[in-house]
């Protein structure tokens, strides 16, 4: 399983229910959310081979440490496009 990391300058509590939007976005399903653990996981693509999305948030001072893994050795679109969107956001 490949992995991503970034920090973002946000708590856990306010990155997971984003990230969660923002897969929504881009055509995922939840399969599950644990707000306590800050770990989510989706589910997009083909019904055959889908590609399942691990996302863990683990604060990190005033900000939060995300790891974004996958089980497959491309990134595929919507990893680098959630990646993309958790670090451009604007956080308050």
């Amino acid at each position: 399983m490949t992995a991503r990391e970034l920090v973002v300058p946000a708590p856990p509590e306010d990155v997971l229910p984003r990230a969660a939007l923002a897969l929504r976005r881009l055509g995922a399903r939840l399969t599950r959310y644990d707000a306590g653990e800050g770990a989510l996981e989706a589910r997009a693509g083909r019904r055959v081979l889908p590609v399942v999305v691990r996302l863990r948030a683990v604060a990190e001072g005033s900000a939060t440490r995300v790891t974004i893994a996958s089980d497959t050795r491309d990134w595929r679109a919507i990893v680098r496009q959630l990646a993309a969107e958790l670090v451009g956001a604007e956080w308050t």
